[in-house]
């Protein structure tokens, strides 16, 4: 046994010499190459060798020449001052094969429209420039149009494959997991995010339960569902939060970031400048070039007006001479007549009330308004639920419904039911029926067959009776 390299792998193959001498002499070389997956078996004949193991059938046979796996074509094999001296019929191989001897060509395994060399019982691929050896063939180099899949990158030609995945350009995936075990609705991929090899669902509105091993509706709503560490987690779509498993309605402009607190209720953190109002992050503008906009800690918009001027329901209003006085409620606004009495009005911001009073009095409190309590608040009650919050309400789809309008105002969300694909379902639920029909057939026949041989049995009986 030897050993020896081809592109920097080791190679074991064994040479066998078989001698025998008869009238003429005979002499054999074996050859067997082995690496990996692939075995290539060479024979190395003398110029005496004629074939003996091959029929004429097996080769193309021509006056002075024998070829095995090619053809016998007449060239020219002496030449002087570019005329032709002397032609001979010889083997020339067939596309992809190599001549060993006179007479015989091996297949070069390198590939499709690929061919090699052999010299010394060494075979070697000859790759185009574009593509290089791998896996003992000529593969292509990948670059911008010829991309590595499944994650894989690209450095000087060749793809550097993730864990999981092989092949020239990491399109093989080596770790398919046995779960993946419904090849009609169930598919293999390369999850990115996780690098792992995992399983999901054909059919894209359906999620791969991975405890259960089937597929089902994504109850996630506006979004798409995705298991992390076996858990099932929502990706929601822009303008939605998920809580509590589901995607809800979460947008509060350009100018703000929208969340979701432990209770449900939405909330708006807007950026310097600008402040919350009904679900949205709104300038903050009071009117005065020299006033200064802020938000307290509800998010409610407070005017810092210059000398002169007061807060207003959110703009600075100039001040009379006048000392004026105001007895409203902390919670109100005192807004100036426009007589010359020289008194207030108190009035509540957008979404709330007096306690006692709709329009509040010297001294009433402001209390939000509860618009849920109005059944006719949101446009669907069988379809959307109202959710109150301070000085505004929103309406929210009930569960198995999704808004039809994703950029509508909160308060106006019209719902639909998931477009849910039932295909699978039913075709189940058809194979089941087919199954229960067909048993139901089998059994009425066979229970006909024996009342049928019961009665033919007892005419029998009656028939031998009476001969006796």
């Amino acid at each position: 046994m030897c050993t020896f390299k081809i592109f920097d792998k080791a190679f074991i193959f064994c040479v066998s010499i078989f001698i025998t001498v008869e009238a003429e002499h005979y002499f054999r070389l074996g050859v067997s190459t082995w690496n990996h997956d692939i075995l290539d078996s060479f024979s190395v004949f003398n110029k005496r060798e004629s074939l003996d193991y091959f029929s004429d059938t097996d080769l193309d046979v021509v006056e002075g020449c024998r070829c095995k796996n090619g053809r016998c074509e007449k060239l020219c094999v002496k030449e002087r001052n570019g005329v032709c001296r002397r032609t001979e019929n010889v083997c020339v191989c067939d596309p992809e094969f190599v001549k060993i001897n006179d007479e015989t060509c091996i297949y070069c395994g390198c590939g499709k429209g690929f061919n090699c060399t052999f010299y010394h019982v060494t075979r070697t691929c000859v790759c185009p420039e574009g593509f290089y050896i791998h896996d003992d063939k000529c593969a292509a180099e990948c670059s911008e149009s010829k991309s590595c899949q499944n994650g894989g990158k690209c450095v000087e030609g060749r793809c550097e494959c993730k864990l999981g995945t092989s092949g020239a350009f990491c399109e093989s995936l080596d770790g398919c997991p046995k779960t993946c075990n419904q090849p009609l609705l169930v598919e293999c991929f390369y999850d990115d995010e996780n690098e792992e090899v995992s399983c999901r669902c054909k059919n894209r509105s359906l999620v791969y339960d991975i405890e259960k091993r089937i597929c089902k509706p994504c109850p996630c709503g506006a979004g798409s569902c995705m298991y992390n560490d076996r858990k099932l987690t929502c990706h929601c779509d822009p303008g939605y939060q998920e809580f509590n498993g589901q995607c809800r309605p979460c947008d509060c402009g350009r100018n703000g970031r929208c969340e979701i607190n432990k209770r449900g209720e939405m909330a708006c953190h807007c950026k310097n400048g600008d402040f919350s109002r009904q679900g949205k992050c709104l300038p903050c503008d009071c009117g005065h070039k020299d006033a200064k906009c802020e938000t307290n800690k509800e998010g409610r918009k407070v005017c810092r007006c210059p000398y002169g001027y007061e807060d207003i329901l959110g703009k600075c209003i100039k001040m009379n001479k006048v000392d004026r006085k105001c007895l409203c409620h902390p919670t109100a606004n005192c807004v100036e007549t426009n007589d010359d009495s020289n008194e207030f009005n108190c009035t509540c911001n957008e979404g709330y009330k007096g306690k006692n009073h709709d329009i509040p009095q010297v001294g009433e409190e402001c209390i939000d308004i509860d618009e849920c309590q109005d059944s006719q608040t949101c446009p669907d009650r069988d379809t959307t639920e109202c959710v109150n919050f301070k000085g505004s309400y929103m309406c929210r789809c009930k569960t198995g419904y999704q808004p039809t309008d994703k950029n509508a105002d909160p308060r106006k969300t019209a719902c639909e039911k998931y477009k849910i694909s039932w295909a699978p379902t039913g075709i189940v639920i058809g194979i089941i029926v087919a199954f229960i029909a067909i048993s139901v057939g089998v059994l009425f026949y066979l229970k006909q067959r024996s009342t049928l041989l019961s009665s033919t049995s007892g005419i029998e009986m009656q028939h031998a009776d009476y001969k006796r």
